[in-house]
């Protein structure tokens, strides 16, 4: 929950406080797992609990793609992560906002969300 707060913050500029009422939501919700959710048609992005739907109030605006200049909506996927533990790739292993370029599908580290146990040694995500 702690990356979950920190990444809005620094891409939102949301108030600690409000991001505790959100943790708050997040403990007592039956199945928590945020995740990036785009809305093409407004151009930006916000967290939702995919166990309730509960979307953050504020909404990030995606940048100009600091590799091929693009300046639309990105993509939510899930892109592949390296096991802290093991050093084996973890399929799914992230939850992020990629460029919506599929040749350049450039994926910033600071809007990755940690996700999936590693397949290999069992070792849960990254604490959140």
């Amino acid at each position: 929950m702690i990356v979950v707060a920190a990444a809005l913050e620094l891409l939102n500029e949301v108030s600690s406080a409000y991001w505790d009422q959100y943790a708050k939501h997040s403990r007592s919700c039956t199945a928590p797992n945020i995740c990036w959710n785009v809305n093409s048609s407004t151009g930006t992005a916000t967290l939702v609990c995919t166990g309730c739907n509960k979307n953050s109030k504020a909404a990030f605006r995606f940048g100009v793609c600091s590799l091929c200049s693009y300046s639309g909506p990105p993509d939510a996927v899930y892109i592949p992560r390296k096991c802290n533990s093991c050093q084996q790739s973890v399929e799914y292993g992230y939850n992020a906002l990629m460029c919506h370029v599929k040749q350049c599908s450039h994926a910033p580290s600071e809007y990755r969300l940690p996700k999936r146990t590693c397949e290999h040694c069992g070792a849960p995500p990254p604490s959140e």
